[in-house]
């Protein structure tokens, strides 16, 4: 207890010996996780060398090869037949017959509309069938009767479900005239559907009220009994078999039919139809090791699909699971009506037509844009309502193929296809790694018919071939016929940042093969040479220190090494809580789908590789470096050049306009990835600059290379995956030493403005701050207990003011330490405020924050 006996002097001899203790197991601890990860990185970029080499050959041959039927949306009725009566009784039902023009399945959901002029409609879904005999589509449906009597326009309506987004409408008749229902006229009420899905009894009533003498039912079994005993009655269709059956309801002198689905029971494997995928429109690229898509049988589990793509899924029933149409209204056995079939990925349907023989029903999918357009698992993908497959999970990739674009997508539900018409577009735009050259140009055809296309080749770097397509030809239903062949060549660009738009500028191309790889090896040696330029005059620093026996502060750094362990810990916090602030407000924070598993190993390598040495040059040297040495020119300061890489130790005023600049540029040339990216790489690049200017180019460089190369260790090295949890470790080491290095980055900025002042503007930026991010978690999700979080920020202070007149400033000081993480992105601010207080409790002799 010296505290006790030797009273002040002793208290706060034994305070600094704790505070320096706690220094150095900051100290360790950040220096030690900070050299493990930057061991597994060094490990990890010399087995990059093999991917490297064997990964960039000069050339790889792409080409796209495929077909796709387009959707057949009517725009005007020229060649549809409809056949239906002039006039009908009131609740009386008949029968509406249609014929198409095309051997073409008509895309989406269909309806009859019946419209009578005053606001009051009905819309009845139509039976679609293939005739084998005429090679064409047809139509029917059960009418079950309309209520109100007038005149009917009839059109025929295409639906796009689930959504019900109108797709079509098309006028079929203006002349069908409901008649009042005469009093004792036997109607069955519009309690069926054509489609109706049976699964659980039917209720039908007869006579709007009145049961008629000698009414009766019967099923397409021989099923049949008398109806009595009142105008409604439920009939149990319990013994009927899966499929569809007919259902007849006769009396005296009339008859009526209607058409029930009994849904089949697909829950048993065995019963269950085959699902096939099949990839169609975009071949495959070599240079991501995709070799033409086998069609694969879905058994179970899920099926990954790549973006901007076509696919055939195919559907094939079991010979004895197939059921029957009602002869009277196809002639036909065994064939499934396609209004029953459709494949869903996420929210769309996409409608199936015959292919093969009639046990086999196809959609064309379209999954379109990259993995960050879908959730994590895009299905399930599933049979229509009658069809019930089992399901799976789709998982939607990126495909860096030739890329096929058609605008606007066919099978989106648009009412009217663009006035304008549409186009089909083969290029390679957007790709950022190289580029690729059409041995000719593609050949595209429609119906057999062939189309020029236009050319745009802008600078040689990429060629686009458009081909206009009609609009008539849009929604035919054609089916469209590709075929491109291209050499693709990896051409690897070096970008300067621009303080305007566009931000990026491309200096000069390295092309594929050996002029790469011999880059790779130039970036490698640069990032290895940093390495060694640090850690060996930092570990002979420690090795003298360790002689003399100098360790009572051994947190100075002589060699820079700490500087940069603490630089590289801090970025990682402040990552790490702007994607959480992001996530509380229900904002995305997306990856560029290059970045992705998608995307080979030995591309990300080189170009995260390339981050690390080449965007600290065009970003440090050339936005801070440069500006330096003009400026110490021009005011005769000897040694000036000495600037031009950093490492001067100094952070003036100039060198700090020069980090703000130089950070922005950083932070917007980023905002590719999304906006949530623009903060976080703003922060980062104001410790990049700290460190350029404090330590050098190298420091900013193994920080770089620290954050971009750090996941490659366990991915290709074999084994290494299952130590994955030495990763995650780390991560938890740096975000916890991240939280209070960044405090003391802070604090020491503070400290230069003066304790009184730089304590006001932290609290003050706190504050405010919080308040503000506590308004927008709550526009952005309501968060009310993260909201109240945050607006209570400024109360610690207050506290802390009080407390500091009745002697408990250093117990308020830990109030304030505590509460401050709870702010997330603001947590350094408030850090900073207790260090800073902390020290100054001990007087001008203790205040060294390190």
């Amino acid at each position: 207890m010296g505290w006790v006996r030797g009273g002040p002097g002793a208290s706060m001899r034994d305070e600094r010996t704790l505070r320096a203790a706690l220094r150095r197991i900051l100290w360790t601890a950040t220096v030690a996780s900070t050299s493990i990860l930057l061991a597994l990185n060094i490990i990890s970029l010399v087995l990059s060398s093999p991917f490297i080499i064997d990964g960039i050959p000069p050339e790889y041959d792409t080409y796209v090869r495929g077909s796709l039927r387009l959707p057949y949306a009517p725009i005007t009725n020229d060649g549809i037949d409809a056949e239906l009566p002039s006039s009908v009784s009131a609740l009386s039902p008949f029968d509406v017959a249609l014929s198409y023009p095309f051997d073409r399945v008509p895309y989406g959901i269909q309806y009859l509309h019946f419209e009578n002029g005053t606001g009051h409609f009905r819309q009845v879904r139509i039976s679609l069938y293939h005739d084998p005999g005429s090679m064409r589509w047809k139509g029917c449906a059960r009418v079950p009767g309309l209520e109100r009597s007038g005149n009917y326009s009839v059109s025929l309506l295409g639906m796009d479900a689930p959504e019900g987004v109108e797709l079509y409408k098309v006028a079929l008749s203006n002349v069908l005239e409901v008649l009042p229902l005469q009093v004792g006229d036997p109607a069955i009420m519009p309690l069926i559907s054509p489609d109706h899905n049976v699964s659980g009894p039917i209720e039908v009533e007869v006579g709007g009220g009145m049961m008629p003498e000698g009414v009766m039912y019967r099923f397409d079994n021989g099923t049949e009994s008398n109806l009595s005993g009142g105008s409604k009655l439920l009939l149990d269709p319990g013994h009927l078999g899966p499929g569809w059956h007919l259902l007849t309801i006769s009396g005296q002198g009339w008859e009526r039919s209607y058409p029930v689905f009994r849904e089949w029971d697909l829950g048993v494997v065995k019963d269950a139809p085959d699902l096939t995928v099949e990839k169609v429109f975009n071949g495959s690229d070599r240079t991501y090791s995709q070799e033409e898509m086998a069609p694969i049988k879905v058994i179970a589990g899920s099926v990954r699909l790549f973006g901007n793509a076509f696919y055939r899924v195919s559907l094939e029933y079991p010979a004895d699971r197939l059921g029957t149409l009602p002869p009277s209204l196809t002639g036909m056995e065994h064939l499934l009506p396609v209004q029953a079939q459709g494949f869903k990925i996420g929210d769309r349907i996409y409608p199936a037509s015959p292919s093969g023989d009639h046990r086999t029903w196809t959609a064309i999918v379209l999954v379109w844009g990259n993995s960050s357009s879908f959730p994590a698992s895009a299905g399930p993908l599933s049979g229509g309502s009658n069809s019930r497959p089992r399901h799976f999970t789709v998982e939607v990739m990126e495909d860096r193929t030739l890329e096929v674009r058609i605008s606007p997508d066919p099978f989106l539900p648009v009412s009217d296809p663009p006035a304008s018409g549409s186009w089909i577009m083969i290029s390679d735009i957007g790709y950022p790694l190289g580029k690729r050259t059409f041995s000719a140009p593609p050949e595209l055809s429609l119906d057999g018919i062939g189309s020029s296309p236009t050319v745009d080749d802008p600078g040689g770097y990429w060629t686009r071939y458009s081909y206009i397509i009609s609009p008539s030809d849009m929604r035919s239903g054609a089916l469209i016929e590709l075929e491109a062949n291209a050499t693709y060549q990896f051409v690897n660009g070096m970008y300067l940042l621009l303080p305007f738009p566009p931000f990026l500028f491309t200096l000069f191309t390295i092309p594929g093969g050996l002029p790469v790889v011999a880059y790779f090896f130039l970036i490698a040696l640069a990032i290895i040479g940093s390495s060694v330029h640090i850690l060996i005059p930092s570990l002979k620093a420690l090795k003298k220190r360790i002689e003399d026996g100098d360790l009572a502060d051994i947190t100075e750094d002589e060699g820079g090494f700490h500087h940069t362990a603490m630089g590289y810990t801090s970025i990682i916090f402040l990552s790490i809580a702007v994607v959480v602030l992001f996530r509380l407000v229900e904002q995305p924070t997306p990856v560029p789908g290059i970045l992705s598993s998608s995307t080979p190993v030995h591309f990300r390598m080189l170009m995260l590789a390339e981050a690390s040495v080449w965007e600290e040059i065009a970003s440090r040297v050339l936005y801070v470096g440069v500006p330096l040495v003009i400026y110490n020119a021009f005011r005769g300061r000897k040694m000036f050049l000495g600037g031009l890489l950093g490492g001067t130790g100094r952070v003036g005023r100039s060198e700090l306009v020069l980090i703000l600049l130089s950070a922005s540029l950083f932070g917007i040339a980023h905002a590719g990835w999304g906006p949530w990216k623009v903060l976080p790489t703003f922060l980062s690049g104001l410790i990049f600059g700290y460190l350029f200017v404090k330590v050098g180019l190298h420091a900013s460089i193994i920080v770089h290379f620290l954050i971009d190369y750090a996941s490659f260790f366990w991915e290709i090295v074999p084994g290494a995956e299952n130590a994955q949890w030495v990763y995650a470790l780390l991560i938890l080491v740096f975000i916890a030493v991240g939280i209070l290095n960044a405090g003391l980055l802070l604090g020491r900025a503070a400290m230069r403005m003066g304790p009184i002042k730089g304590k006001a503007l932290l609290a003050f930026a706190h504050s405010i701050l919080s308040i503000v991010t506590g308004a927008i978690i709550y526009a952005g999700s309501g968060n009310v207990f993260f909201t109240v979080v945050f607006f209570f920020a400024p109360l610690p202070y207050l506290l802390w003011y009080v407390a500091q007149g009745y002697g408990f400033g250093k117990y308020a000081s830990w109030l304030v330490m505590i509460y401050s993480p709870l702010t997330l992105l603001l947590a350094p601010f408030g850090v900073a405020f207790w260090h800073i207080i902390g020290e100054e409790a001990q007087g001008p002799s203790s205040r060294n924050p390190l």
